[in-house]
């Protein structure tokens, strides 16, 4: 990653049992925006991907809206193992 490589040092607790893609994707970006990423004239470049025990993991592009179709996808919070953000401001 280069000189303004994003590090969040911010944790997020999730209290629901299931959470679709679209409320984990509104938490991740809103929990950063206090970093400035989104003041800027343009948009970060970079992926945040939340992983899950079955090693499965969901790929959110920071310059780009989650897609429609992704939107309802369930997610069970005790599925998370972790996320990790590679992202340029």
């Amino acid at each position: 990653m280069g000189a303004n490589a994003y590090h969040p040092k911010r944790h997020v607790t999730l209290d629901k049992g299931k959470i679709t893609l679209k409320e984990l994707d509104h938490i991740v970006r809103y929990a950063h925006v206090s970093y400035g990423l989104y003041e800027s004239d343009t948009l970060p470049q970079g992926k945040i991907v939340i992983h899950t025990k079955d090693h499965n993991f969901y790929t959110l592009e920071v310059h780009k809206p989650l897609q429609s179709h992704r939107e309802n996808v369930e997610i069970n919070i005790e599925d998370l193992t972790h996320i990790t953000y590679d992202i340029q401001a």
